[in-house]
């Protein structure tokens, strides 16, 4: 079975684990804010919870493009190979999908692919998913 689920607005990579001054980590608040929020766009699109088996995830994020590119480059979607990292946002969504319930641990992810792509000027920054069972 396959499912598919489209989290609106600026994708957010993890971010690293921050120290506080008590001594203990913590996650950065823009990270949080985005996983609570994706959590709950999956959870709309996504009916199952609970998925306890091997599953492959295809996590595709779509980032709006600087000002700074070209009126030219800017026609097309385009392959972002800059930074952040494509596995900080799988890390992100893997995290969302198990804070919504869907999955029990983001462990039995046991095949991810995430691309990182530069908007066209008509499309919305998102990150879209798809996550199938493997059995």
């Amino acid at each position: 079975m396959i499912y598919r689920a489209t989290i609106p607005g600026e994708p957010v990579p993890k971010g690293r684990p921050r120290l506080g001054r008590n001594g203990r980590t913590y996650t950065p608040t823009k990270t949080l804010a985005w996983e609570k929020a994706a959590a709950w766009a999956i959870r709309e699109s996504i009916p199952d919870s609970g998925l306890d088996e091997p599953l492959e995830l295809v996590v595709d994020v779509y980032c709006s493009r600087p000002k700074a590119h070209s009126r030219r480059r800017r026609m097309a979607r385009e392959i972002k190979p800059t930074k952040p990292d494509a596995d900080n946002y799988g890390k992100a969504v893997c995290d969302a999908l198990e804070k919504s319930g869907v999955i029990v641990n983001d462990s039995r992810i046991w095949s991810l692919t995430v691309r990182k792509w530069w908007t066209a000027p008509h499309e919305e920054p998102r990150v879209e998913v798809v996550l199938t069972r493997s059995v």
